[in-house]
């Protein structure tokens, strides 16, 4: 085993609270800190750093964490991480998630059940640390409400210093909720763009059909064009269009057209939006055209689509 690394293969020994409970922590972590797990953990793990850098490994891929960089560890997969330079301040969640937000961070996927992001706006960057705060609050409240800061009082070890706190049974849904404003913010603040020279071991990424397509699904509603779509591959509009036909066999607009229609088909089976209101919500202002793509690609019109999924269940856009 080697020096300074602390090998956790026994979720019980690893502030991994299994999956019945959540834990939230701050630590502030010297070169010397590393874990390892060769198993995974039962539990999502989430990463906010503050100050300085870690660097954390899933399977194969590496991803680099600087100041106000999200990143978020999946369940049973090998992984290590550990301080990145001279210290990591970083905050952190343990959880279950909540299965709406599978969707939140599959835009930022680096590698297997490996999501990152980096939060660009200060305004959202004191916001997820004040969630985390609050978090740290709503379990182990401050001593005096003199403290800004949640205090780590743990007991320093030659790692550095860390605060973890434990939910239960009444302050669980309380620490989800924090998680799910971080991930709704961080949501709302990503951009997506190319896989970034501080990811190691996820070469695939750089493929321009992951690239356009990451973006597409982020946001299906954007004015995504053949430009912008290149410009998320650092490349050239016509070179883009030609790499991303030959590889997948449709153009990039039929791509952006087919998840706006998935969308559309979504909202008009589970909401009460009038034809037009639907066309807008997935990115098109001239509900006539929206009205003739659509009968096109679905063979009825979208007004009466709701009444033919309704016979026909299994009913979905020809993508």
């Amino acid at each position: 085993m080697e020096p300074h690394v602390n090998h956790l293969d026994n979720p019980a020994e690893s502030s991994d609270p299994g999956r019945h409970v959540a834990v939230v922590g701050r630590s502030v972590m010297n070169s010397a800190y590393t874990i390892a797990r060769s198993r995974g953990a039962s539990s999502w793990l989430l990463t906010w750093t503050r100050e300085g850098a870690g660097r954390l490994t899933h399977d194969d891929v590496t991803v680099e964490a600087g100041r106000h960089h999200l990143v978020i560890l999946g369940p049973d997969v090998r992984q290590r991480y550990g301080t990145s330079g001279p210290h990591w301040d970083f905050t952190w969640f343990h959880f279950q998630p909540r299965p709406a937000w599978l969707a939140l961070v599959r835009p930022w996927e680096v590698g297997p059940a490996l999501y990152r992001t980096a939060i660009e706006s200060d305004g959202d960057a004191q916001r997820i640390g004040a969630c985390f705060d609050r978090a740290v609050r709503d379990l182990r409240p401050p001593r005096s409400a003199l403290d800004d800061d949640p205090v780590l009082d743990d007991p320093p070890n030659e790692a550095g210093r860390q605060t973890i706190s434990v939910s239960s049974v009444a302050t669980t849904e309380l620490l989800l909720n924090a998680v799910e404003e971080i991930l709704l913010v961080a949501s709302r603040n990503h951009r997506t763009r190319p896989a970034e020279p501080s990811v190691t071991g996820a070469a695939d990424r750089t493929d321009v059909i992951a690239v356009a397509d990451r973006a597409i699904v982020a946001d299906p509603s954007a004015p995504h064009t053949v430009a912008s779509l290149a410009a998320t591959a650092l490349m050239s509009p016509s070179h883009f269009a030609h790499e991303f036909k030959r590889r997948s066999g449709r153009t990039p607009m039929d791509a952006v057209r087919a998840e706006r229609l998935g969308l559309a088909v979504q909202l008009l089976r589970s909401t009460d939006l009038q034809v037009a209101q639907v066309a807008r919500a997935v990115g098109y202002a001239d509900p006539y055209y929206f009205s003739r793509l659509f009968r096109r690609h679905l063979g009825v019109p979208p007004s009466t689509y709701s009444d033919a999924a309704v016979e026909n269940p299994r009913y979905t856009p020809t993508r």
